[in-house]
């Protein structure tokens, strides 16, 4: 649980910090990043018992990155931006955890 309001809190400030000069409201982007932290959550756990977790994770970086241009009305290419990065901060915040708990 404590994973997904940390994911809500990364994609704030990757927001915030890749376009300050577009982005408008700051508690609007919290509910947008928790609702994309949720839909990601959900997505893993259900392609993880179909053993489909690469195949879903550049079509679930689209999603999340057509969901930032909707609601956090960005253009295409700094949504697409963020969601890459954010991608390979979910990717490696997995390794790392995992890594963690089998050392």
């Amino acid at each position: 649980m404590l994973g997904l309001f940390l994911d809500a809190f990364v994609l704030i400030i990757l927001v915030s910090v890749l376009a300050k000069r577009q982005s408008s409201d700051f508690s609007h982007y919290f509910l947008v990043s928790f609702g994309i932290a949720v839909l990601n959550f959900i997505i893993i756990i259900l392609s993880a018992n179909a053993n489909l977790g690469l195949l879903v994770l550049p079509i679930l970086a689209f999603i999340d990155g057509l969901i930032i241009m909707k609601y956090c009305w960005l253009h295409f290419t700094k949504a697409m931006l963020i969601a890459g990065i954010f991608l390979a901060y979910r990717v490696g915040f997995e390794v790392l955890v995992v890594g963690a708990l089998n050392s």
